[in-house]
């Protein structure tokens, strides 16, 4: 669509500007008085590459930032499929910070989608980490989802002979961030063929510490990825906080790679 094809009240997200001066997101549905029939035009600004890639200093380049976090807001279940191509096939840091609170605000719907994408080996393996970052966020909200979120990392990890390293250790992270001790086997056979990279774990020993299997005296020469360093130094904790309101402006849950931001839109 062109930018003279979108209507009121939808528009008026071409206006909102940069996502950075906004503390907490806008209650969009309030504010602009959207329903359940703007949900298709949502989607499509927030999937417009023509916006995407306007000019850096312009206000419509962030309108497909709040245009998908106004379908959260409206818990729009049919937007998980196109949002979701986005984070499979945009190289845009906005959509894969969003994604954690995205679904938490969609809620218990959004967990199949996001397992049948974490279990697709044809996804980008970062865009795959988004999606069980997803889910850690969903177990926090809603605890009773924990067991099925963890089974569903889990086994993921459990190819791990047929996985990236880089996948395997950042999927061993996010059981780290739910303390789900009870894949301990599996993570520690992952370890012991060489199959995890240790520059984003640290190394079998630190696992063992960081599930309170061992204290930091057993393991005396510990090495400290890089990961538990920044917890330590901002005095952060692992869990994930519910979303502030319509949701913070960051991803609660935390990023576990570094990929570039969008083409367009500044850092």
């Amino acid at each position: 669509m062109s930018i003279s094809d979108y209507q009121s009240p939808v528009s008026e997200l071409l206006a909102y500007g940069d996502c950075r001066n906004y503390k907490e997101w806008p209650n969009y549905v309030r504010e602009l008085n959207l329903e359940e029939k703007h949900i298709s035009e949502l989607i499509s600004m927030a999937t417009d590459d023509e916006l995407s890639q306007a000019g850096s200093d312009s206000q419509e380049v962030w309108s497909p930032v709040h245009a998908w976090r106004a379908l959260g807001q409206l818990k729009a279940v049919e937007a998980l499929e196109p949002l979701l191509g986005l984070l499979a096939n945009r190289d845009d840091d906005w959509i894969s910070g969003d994604f954690p609170t995205l679904c938490t605000l969609i809620g218990l719907e959004a967990i199949p989608y996001l397992e049948e994408f974490l279990a697709d080996t044809s996804n980008n393996l970062y865009a795959r980490i988004d999606a069980a970052r997803s889910l850690e966020a969903i177990s926090h909200q809603y605890p009773q989802t924990r067991q099925s979120n963890i089974a569903a990392i889990a086994g993921e990890l459990e190819k791990f002979r047929d996985n990236d390293p880089t996948f395997n250790a950042l999927l061993i992270c996010e059981l780290l961030d739910l303390q789900a001790v009870e894949t301990i086997e599996t993570i520690e056979q992952a370890f012991k063929e060489n199959l995890v990279d240790t520059l984003i774990t640290g190394y079998w020993e630190d696992i063992q510490v960081e599930f309170g299997l061992k204290t930091c005296d057993e393991v005396p020469n510990r090495r400290f990825s890089e990961k538990q360093k920044h917890a330590s130094l901002f005095s952060s904790t692992r869990q994930t906080k519910s979303p502030k309101g319509f949701g913070s402006t960051q991803s609660n849950t935390k990023k576990k790679k570094s990929r570039k931001s969008s083409r367009k839109r500044k850092k």
